[in-house]
Parts: C-alpha cells; sequence; structure tokens
C-alpha cells in the first residue's frame, strides 16, 4: 500500500501510540520508516500532543548523525485520518540486539565505549536545544546497518 510518498510494508502492532513500518521511498527507493499516529490518540486537529512535541524536536536536528532524521510528516485519510512521520530507517533497536539468540550481540569494550560516546553525543545535542527524551531505553535507542547509534 502507497501512503504519500512511501509504501507501506510489515507494521509492527506492538506498539500502543503508534504504529511503526519499514517503508520504501517512491523517489529514491530508500527504506524509511513511517510512524503512523494511533488515530484514537489524535487531537481535535488530527494530530495528538505528543506527535506534535515529537514532531517539533525532530524538525530540530536535521543533520544530527545521533538523532534520527525526519524526512517527512504529512497527514493521510484513509478510514479516518492519520498523521504518518517519515523517518530514517536504522533496521535494529538495542535491546533486540543485545537479547536476540541468533544475533547474540557481544560488544567488545571499545564498542561499548563507541555506543555510549554516540548515546551522549545524541543526548547533549538535545539538551543544547532544550529538548529531554522521555522514554530512554534500549528498545527506543536504534541502531543502523553503519553502526550509528541514535
Amino acid at each position: 500500500m502507497f501512503i504519500g510518498k512511501a509504501c507501506l510494508r510489515a507494521p509492527n502492532p506492538a506498539c500502543i501510540s503508534a504504529a511503526i513500518a519499514r517503508a520504501k521511498a517512491r523517489a529514491t527507493g530508500d527504506a524509511v520508516a513511517l510512524k503512523v499516529q494511533n488515530p484514537a490518540q489524535a487531537a481535535e486537529t488530527g494530530i495528538g500532543d505528543s506527535a506534535l512535541r515529537e514532531l517539533r524536536s525532530l524538525q530540530a536536528f536535521p543533520d544530527h548523525p545521533n538523532v534520527v532524521s525526519l524526512k517527512a510528516a504529512f497527514e493521510h485519510r484513509v478510514r479516518g485520518a492519520f498523521f504518518v512521520m517519515q523517518l530514517e530507517y536504522c533496521g535494529h533497536n538495542l535491546y533486540d540486539l543485545i537479547h536476540d539468540e541468533w544475533v547474540n550481540a557481544c560488544f567488545a569494550a571499545s564498542e561499548i565505549k563507541c555506543l555510549v560516546h554516540q548515546l551522549l553525543t545524541g543526548l547533549a545535542a538535545m539538551h543544547e536545544r532544550q529538548t529531554m527524551h522521555r522514554d530512554l531505553k534500549p528498545r527506543n535507542l536504534l541502531y543502523s546497518n553503519k553502526g550509528l547509534l541514535k
């Protein structure tokens, strides 16, 4: 299914406030993540307070290497109004890498230092702009195939 500028694939129903799906951008063919807000969480404007707060926060970091980049945001109207954010696709989260039996990621001390440095660099950039992450946990720390933690 195509949504805006991306093709929707495999939604993740585990998320309560929003569904996150991997998609393919039509223009570039790149993988992107689509975060579709749960319409039950939306305000009368069609955009819930938490989604609006997240959108404004992500707009403040267009090019930071340790903050997920926002590609686009739009409203999609099929069976109701949905607010959709098109985000950079990272591929993994830290929790799954640590706990997956097949991956069994055992990070070396140097890799852990690098991950902690990236985490603190991203948080420092957020704090400089008076932004605080309200749900910091391994499942929300995204890890790209290029070795970047976001």
